[in-house]
C-alpha cells in the first residue's frame, strides 16, 4: 500500500471519530436542561425529532406520556 493512501485513510478515520463524538456530546448537552417547548416548533414532526433525541422528556413535550410530542401541533 502506498504511504499517502494510508495517511489519507487514517485522516478519514480520525475525522469520522471526531464527528461521532461531537454529535454525542451535543445531544447529551442539549438534554441536560429544559431549552425547548412546543412553541419552538412549527410541526409535530419537528418536535418529535427533538423529543426522540433524549431518553427522558426533559423538555416536557409529551405531557400525557404517550410517546407523542406536542400533539397540539398535529
Amino acid at each position: 500500500m502506498k504511504p499517502y493512501l494510508l495517511v489519507m485513510l487514517l485522516l478519514i478515520l480520525v475525522v469520522l471519530i471526531v464527528l461521532i463524538f461531537a454529535e454525542t456530546d451535543q445531544v447529551s448537552e442539549e438534554c441536560s436542561e429544559d431549552i425547548y417547548n412546543c412553541d419552538n416548533f412549527t410541526t409535530q414532526s419537528e418536535a418529535q425529532i427533538v423529543f426522540n433525541k433524549c431518553p427522558t422528556d426533559v423538555y416536557h413535550l409529551d405531557n400525557n406520556k404517550d410517546g407523542v410530542a406536542c400533539e397540539s401541533l398535529s
